[in-house]
């Protein structure tokens, strides 16, 4: 009896043995910057039983473990738990005689910035205002992860100078804004509209402030306001006028015909470093505009021809007034 038992003993030592010669791998892929931990537990089907594996380890951060008991039916679960709380598991059966090996990627479920969705779904994961449907922000951001970015209304308005404004009684506020679909306006009059190209009228001197709100069909808005003074000598900005009516455009050409009789030429438009000027004439006079108004160039030339750097100009929309045999041509540039 004590020899079987003897040899009972050693026939499970030995079988131990083989067993630890094959021992169960787990790899672990994470964020540096994410700490995780591990756990395994094992389970006889069999004999009904369970166990909590201690995973150890190694200098290559591979893990590794054995399963004290012996069987064909024991299966092994292994997870992995980051500093963000998301945990990713894997398991199976484990065969013996073989290399049992296991791995977790916890980069496809890491939730970076703790909006509850992990990077492989959110559209920006280290930011928290950004996952699968979030509101749109209308920040130029994809926030809901549709894939598209939200429509952000742009206002760009400017008025006319009036030396270029043929029109009597007038003055005109550029309205080229893009993404809008819908507008309120204020005048400070009294006036209010909601259509893109208003028109009001201003009936007493005084300190107007125009504002301007807009919206897209994403319901982004943007919002501006203007201020104008009317007084016995006429407004500004844009110069000195008498008219007392404002109207809103989308565009304002001006002498287009008169251009083309005076046989005036401007170019380069858009012009980059300098802005060339021809008249069948031997004299003109020149004038640049900016947007707002104010006069930045002004020449006076006994020739048909002239040159003007423009290296100075910021970006943006000037206007070229031309006088020439006693006629005037205006030009609307860009640089």
């Amino acid at each position: 009896m004590k020899i079987k038992f003897l040899l009972l003993t050693l026939m499970s030592f030995l079988t131990l043995n083989v067993f630890s010669q094959f021992p169960i791998n787990l790899t672990v892929i994470g964020d540096t910057n994410c700490p995780y931990t591990v756990t395994g537990m094992y389970i006889d089907s069999l004999n009904q039983t369970t166990g909590e594996l201690v995973l150890t380890a190694d200098p290559t951060g591979t893990y590794t473990t054995s399963v004290p008991v012996i069987g064909n039916n024991i299966y092994v679960y292994l997870c992995a738990t980051n500093c963000m709380g998301v945990t990713q598991c894997t398991g199976g059966i484990v065969i013996f005689g073989a290399i049992n090996t296991y791995t977790i990627d916890l980069t496809t479920g890491n939730d970076s910035d703790g909006d509850g969705w992990g990077d492989d779904v959110d559209c920006n994961p280290m930011d928290p205002y950004s996952y699968p449907g979030a509101m749109e922000m209308c920040d130029g951001i994809d926030n809901n992860c549709d894939g598209q970015l939200e429509m952000i209304p742009s206002l760009n308005m400017y008025f006319v100078p009036d030396s270029i404004v043929t029109e009597e009684n007038t003055i005109f506020l550029i309205n080229q804004s893009s993404n809008c679909i819908g507008y309120s306006w204020t005048f400070g009059n009294g006036d209010s509209a909601a259509s893109a190209l208003p028109t009001t009228t201003y009936p007493t001197i005084g300190t107007y402030q125009i504002c301007v709100g807009a919206y897209s069909i994403d319901g982004c808005v943007a919002d501006t306001c203007f201020v104008i003074t009317i007084d016995s000598t006429g407004w500004f900005p844009g110069g000195i006028m008498t008219e007392w009516t404002l109207n809103v455009v989308d565009s304002y050409t001006v002498g287009v015909e008169e251009t083309m009789t005076n046989n005036v030429k401007v170019y380069p438009n858009p012009i980059t470093d300098f802005v060339n000027i021809t008249t069948n004439s031997n004299n003109m006079s020149v004038k640049i505009y900016s947007i707002d108004g104010k006069m930045i160039e002004n020449q006076v030339v006994n020739s048909n021809n002239l040159r003007i750097s423009t290296d100075n100009f910021n970006s943006g929309i000037y206007f070229v007034q031309v006088e020439s045999n006693n006629q005037k041509s205006v030009f609307k540039l860009t640089k």
